[in-house]
């Protein structure tokens, strides 16, 4: 399997914690510009996780986030970010499988 590298897609304050924890690939993003950069991103090829906000999530084309849910690689993961809580509690667990054809939480 081809390592990939994280990136991370929101806003400001979102963005910011995933800089100062060392993430290289960290793309401050407005309202209008998140999901041009998230389909670059997924274009890129480079990435194995891509992390975005929630609020970005929420945004998204239908469309896109009907590709984003067939897709095995890259992982997006969306994540809360300071408008609260999640409302779409993403199963990380399952995201992973999915990316990675097993279930790496699985007992022998």
């Amino acid at each position: 399997m081809t390592k990939g590298k994280i990136a991370v897609v929101g806003g400001h304050q979102f963005t910011m914690g995933f800089l100062f924890a060392g993430v290289q690939d960290v793309f401050t993003v407005h309202k209008e510009d998140g999901e041009q950069k998230l389909v670059e991103l997924m274009g890129s090829k480079d990435y194995a996780v891509i992390f975005i906000s929630e609020t970005l999530n929420e945004q998204l084309d239908w469309r896109l986030k009907k590709k984003i849910a067939s897709l095995a690689y890259p992982v997006i993961v969306p994540l809360p970010d300071i408008t609260g809580e999640s409302s779409e509690a993403a199963n990380i667990k399952a995201l992973i499988k999915r990316a990675l054809g097993f279930d790496i939480m699985a007992k022998q």
